[in-house]
């Protein structure tokens, strides 16, 4: 009998063409085949979803002709709407990836929720863009759905917009933090612990795990996270882009390198799995309530899923 899991990821990546495996070979401009030395990049992309939980996972990808490939994956959280909104066979993601800057494709993206989106208040989403030029790799994210890239043998990460990750950038007194939250915390195949972080308090009195968002009335920092990686026309290229409902279940720093024959379906089962799974929990030394009274180890307990979107391309070359 198939899993309640297999059969929703294969409900899920059956039902939709973005779902579908997509391999073409790159066109490449006539002075750059002498670089190959006979060999000829070949591109796969696949991307999938399993709404375990909320429901606001969204996942596209596509290409730009003779431009470049993109990559997109979003996080909704509060009411729902910014995330019906942005996915919608309407909206209009090719004209969005067009733009060339963190900063113009943000405005492009709040123009169309100011126009479509009645109220955002308590309503966001994360976002995370890749795009992958010939001799470039551009990523642009806010909030906690993040990237991984591997060049050849080189590895590369995007920023978390958690209190933890962005606390150099904030200066005492301007951006407020809340009491201290738990969340749970992969350490291996069996065991799970709570680490403690902060909420942010947003200008318009919403608390939210990360500083960076769209939505929430536009009262995070409206600023992409931006990263740019030169390429070259015969470097191999994995990208691995998710949700946090993949990153809150792994422990593994390098999952491109864990895992190297995984395409989208494999990460997203593999997400599934461990949401699932009995844990074997480690109680921290202080666990305890703003109050300091220590907390039961129930509170520990994963007693919910979280929606998980990956989208993972691969470029390799291969002889002609």
């Amino acid at each position: 009998m198939t899993s309640p899991i297999t059969s929703s990821i294969t409900s899920s990546i059956t039902s939709s063409p973005i779902d579908i495996p997509m391999s073409v070979p790159v066109e490449l401009p006539v002075d750059a085949v002498e670089d190959f030395a006979g060999r000829a990049p070949t591109v796969t992309t696949t991307s999938a979803l399993n709404q375990l939980g909320s429901g606001q996972d969204f996942v596209t990808h596509g290409t730009i002709e003779d431009e470049f490939d993109y990559l997109v994956v979003a996080d909704g959280h509060g009411r729902g709407k910014i995330t019906e909104l942005l996915s919608s066979p309407s909206f209009d993601w090719e004209s969005i990836v067009m733009n060339e800057s963190g900063e113009t494709i943000l405005s492009a993206i709040n123009k169309e929720i100011e126009l479509k989106v009645e109220d955002t208040y308590r309503d966001g989403s994360t976002i995370t863009i890749a795009k992958i030029y010939p001799t470039e790799i551009k990523v642009y994210s806010m909030g906690d759905s993040q990237a991984q890239i591997k060049i050849n043998d080189v590895y590369y990460k995007t920023k978390n917009d958690n209190i933890a990750s962005v606390a150099t950038e904030i200066k005492e007194g301007e951006i407020e933090v809340a009491n201290p939250h738990w969340s749970q915390h992969i350490l291996n195949d069996t065991d799970i612990t709570v680490t403690e972080g902060r909420y942010f308090i947003l200008t318009n009195g919403e608390k939210l795990a990360m500083i960076r968002a769209l939505g929430h009335e536009l009262s995070t920092v409206q600023k992409m996270n931006e990263l740019s990686l030169p390429i070259a026309l015969d470097d191999e290229v994995r990208i691995l882009v998710a949700s946090d409902g993949l990153w809150d279940v792994v422990y593994e720093p390098e999952l491109l390198s864990k895992f190297p024959e995984y395409n989208a379906k494999d990460f997203v089962k593999l997400a599934s799995d461990r949401w699932e799974q009995e844990w074997n929990y480690i109680v921290p030394s202080i666990f305890t309530d703003a109050s300091g009274n220590a907390f039961p180890i129930e509170k520990m307990k994963v007693d919910s899923a979280d929606d998980v979107g990956v989208v993972v391309y691969n470029r390799v070359n291969q002889s002609s």
